[in-house]
């Protein structure tokens, strides 16, 4: 990242949006773990914004995150049971790949991708667990696929 044209490399600043190399990064605070902290990225261009959250076990402030998102990259640790724990206030984990899919439906998301897969979608055939996930977002009404190396996504013309 020292050749990046950042000023800041080590740290992005949470809630605060920068322009890097032509494109508007937001880092988002979602909870997934007190060892591990993680973020969500929202990253935007022109009139499209795409939500990459690679770890979670629930967004923070779900509303102002997923607002006006054109697709949604997510975590597919683990279908339709969640990973989650409690330790005080906080949840640590991954929430279920139905639940991010109820978000995005919620949220009038059309578009998913998963990513980080876990046990469950590793361990069936690529076209099994793509099948697997493309019929669970069918049933929240989200275009839902697995992410793969190469991957190429079209952009379609969206109208707010």
């Amino acid at each position: 990242m020292r050749t990046w044209p950042l000023d800041v490399c080590s740290e992005l600043p949470l809630d605060t949006p920068l322009e890097i190399g032509g494109f508007i990064v937001e880092c988002r605070a979602v909870h997934h773990s007190v060892n591990a902290p993680a973020v969500g990225f929202r990253i935007s261009a022109a009139d499209r914004c795409l939500l990459y959250v690679p770890d979670v076990a629930a967004l923070i402030d779900p509303e102002r995150t997923l607002r006006d998102v054109d697709l949604y990259i997510g975590d597919g640790s683990t279908l339709t049971r969640a990973l989650l724990r409690s330790r005080g206030r906080v949840l640590t984990g991954h929430a279920a790949l139905a639940t991010q899919l109820e978000w995005c439906k919620t949220a009038g998301i059309s578009r998913a991708v998963f990513t980080h897969c876990g046990s469950q979608l590793v361990r069936m055939s690529p076209a099994r667990a793509d099948a697997t996930v493309s019929a669970l977002g069918r049933l929240h009404d989200v275009d839902a696929r697995l992410a793969y190396d190469n991957l190429v996504l079209r952009v379609r013309n969206v109208t707010r």
